[in-house]
């Protein structure tokens, strides 16, 4: 199919009207986020006061493989054929590469993404479709696995509201939807499979998520295989049935564990030793490689499968196996640890994220890099934390690895004992971070304060009155926020120190975060008085005309490296002779 193609002339009228509603359109925005309730922070959440859609998938990717690229090679120019050679990442591949079909033994599999691949018109289809399209493809694909770990969502332990942004991008414009009055057996059973009620209703979500570990008793494989099924179908007892709503029992699920063999029937055994609070499937992949570490002989390579293709499992897995996978007495890791995500028409994208880790740390000679790395590859944007309008995680992963300062003392490290590790994130070196980030290119951050590139964010230097100002979404947040938002980078920290131990409880986002609840049930930021203001005047903490007159002092930054030969850069066009 050819696209349409407008052959009609526009006269000069039609032109003046596509100026004008250009100007409208532009004008309308301009006014819609200056009349929200935190005009000053537009740059974090939309006009009314919802966190916007984050591109983590690209952003996240581009990021990684940029840094991955520049640990192991001395161009700037990006090659996958490079990264391929080395054994790292391997990108949009029909199969999975042959060093993890060779030495994976153990895998795990992040379930979320199933129940949206599935055509299943039943429940018997359903668990037909794990069997073949699961676990004998896998069994395929890693011909030496001996255990798997299936991950489930448990939704009872992450609610949907943390990632309402995530869920409403799911979300068809369609009529109005009585899904959730369906009985659950309309939604789901051996002739019945709603998908659709499946996959945008809690109670749909959670009969899925326990379906396969009710039912694994009718699956069959060709060779045995050990399978744990990570759900919320064996919870813990509540031992307040009084007051179940004011309940603070600890919460936690036993996985179970199926033995299945091609001859007969599986052996099926509670895990009760087990005690799982993690609600996100990716992160409860990570306390399986944990379960799972002792057991691996040399030469034995682990494998975390994301069916839902989210790049946020490579970062959990970074940060996870940074400090918690053993190591030899040189600092090597023991045994490999892949990452593949499953992208759609059947292409993956595979991570080879110790080796990664490794290439990180030799490249910048810090044993935590690969921790800093994962933090600030979060913290430019994803399910939990907002993305700072305008500014990618590319350059948010540059500017960090740019200063030595902001690599050295953003973080703190403790390490009490072997075992442990304590990370606090440092407000101040967060603050200067974020400066640095809004500063111009042509500028140097430490020439101004905080407050003047705050200025300058919101009001150029050129500008000839208070109405010339810039988008309200590229305004910089005021400093209050931005500690209120520190207060958010410290909980997903704590957050990401959980992965390796299933007990760990998620810390309480509402409680020491900068989140809360509205009485609708519905998560909000709370930015703090300052997310306000009623005249772009109150910004304007430095004469305009005096800024100016310094930035022409000043003059240009030079660049800090020497330009290199084949780097690509713009080209001012050369005079050609007129030929004969």
């Amino acid at each position: 199919m050819f696209a349409k193609v407008d052959t009609e002339t526009k006269t000069d009228r039609d032109r003046r009207e596509d100026v004008k509603k250009k100007t409208v359109k532009k004008q309308l925005q301009r006014f819609d986020c200056l009349s929200s309730e935190m005009n000053a922070c537009q740059a974090i959440v939309k006009p009314d006061c919802t966190k916007p859609k984050v591109l983590k998938s690209s952003g996240m990717k581009n990021a990684l493989v940029k840094t991955v690229h520049e640990a192991i090679s001395n161009t700037n120019e990006e090659n996958n054929n490079i990264l391929e050679e080395h054994n790292l990442i391997f990108l949009s591949k029909r199969s999975i590469p042959k060093p993890v079909m060779e030495t994976a033994s153990h895998a795990t599999i992040e379930f979320a993404g199933v129940k949206f691949k599935t055509n299943a018109s039943s429940g018997q289809q359903y668990l037909k479709y794990i069997e073949n399209g699961v676990i004998k493809k896998t069994q395929l694909q890693l011909p030496n696995v001996q255990e798997l770990a299936i991950c489930e969502e448990k939704y009872q332990f992450t609610p949907d509201d943390f990632k309402a942004a995530t869920r409403s991008q799911r979300v068809s414009k369609k009529a109005y939807s009585v899904t959730h009055l369906k009985t659950s057996e309309e939604m789901l059973s051996s002739e019945t499979f709603h998908k659709n009620s499946i996959v945008t209703t809690p109670q749909g979500k959670s009969l899925i998520s326990t379906y396969l570990a009710r039912n694994i008793h009718k699956i069959k494989v060709q060779k045995p295989i050990t399978i744990s099924i990570d759900s919320e179908l064996h919870m813990s007892n509540c031992s307040c049935p009084e007051h179940p709503k004011c309940c603070c029992c600890p919460r936690y699920a036993h996985p179970i564990c199926a033995k299945m063999y091609a001859d007969k029937e599986p052996d099926i055994d509670i895990l009760t030793y087990i005690k799982q609070t993690k609600g996100e499937a990716e992160m409860s992949q990570v306390d399986w490689l944990t379960e799972y570490q002792d057991r691996l002989l040399d030469g034995n390579a682990c494998v975390s499968i994301v069916t839902s293709g989210d790049i946020d499992a490579v970062v959990i897995h970074m940060f996870a196996l940074s400090h918690g996978w053993p190591r030899t007495s040189d600092g090597k890791f023991k045994n490999s640890v892949f990452v593949i995500l499953q992208k759609p028409v059947g292409l993956y994208d595979t991570y080879h994220v110790t080796d990664i880790l490794t290439a990180l740390e030799e490249k910048w000679n810090d044993k935590n890099i690969g921790m800093k790395l994962a933090l600030v590859l979060s913290m430019a944007g994803n399910d939990f934390l907002p993305k700072l309008h305008g500014i990618s995680h590319t350059k948010t992963v540059e500017v960090f690895l740019q200063y030595p300062h902001l690599r050295s003392s953003l973080f703190d490290f403790e390490h009490p004992s072997d075992c442990t590790i304590h990370v606090k994130l440092n407000p101040d070196i967060y603050t200067e971070l974020i400066k640095y980030l809004y500063c111009a290119k042509k500028l140097n951050a430490d020439d101004f304060s905080f407050d003047e590139i705050h200025q300058m964010s919101i009001l150029p230097v050129n500008a000839r009155s208070l109405e010339d100002y810039r988008n309200p979404q590229l305004w910089m947040p005021p400093i209050s926020t931005i500690e209120k938002m520190s207060k958010n980078v410290q909980c997903l920290i704590d957050y990401y120190l959980t992965a390796g131990d299933h007990s760990k409880q998620m810390p309480n986002f509402l409680l020491c975060g900068s989140l809360t609840k509205t009485e609708k049930g519905e998560i909000e930021f709370d930015l703090g008085p300052d997310s306000h203001i009623n005249r772009i005047g109150e910004c304007v903490v430095t004469d305009p005309g005096e800024l100016a007159l310094r930035l022409r002092k000043k003059g240009k930054r030079k660049p800090e490296e020497t330009p290199q030969k084949g780097r690509r850069r713009k080209l001012r066009p050369q005079a050609q002779s007129t030929p004969r």
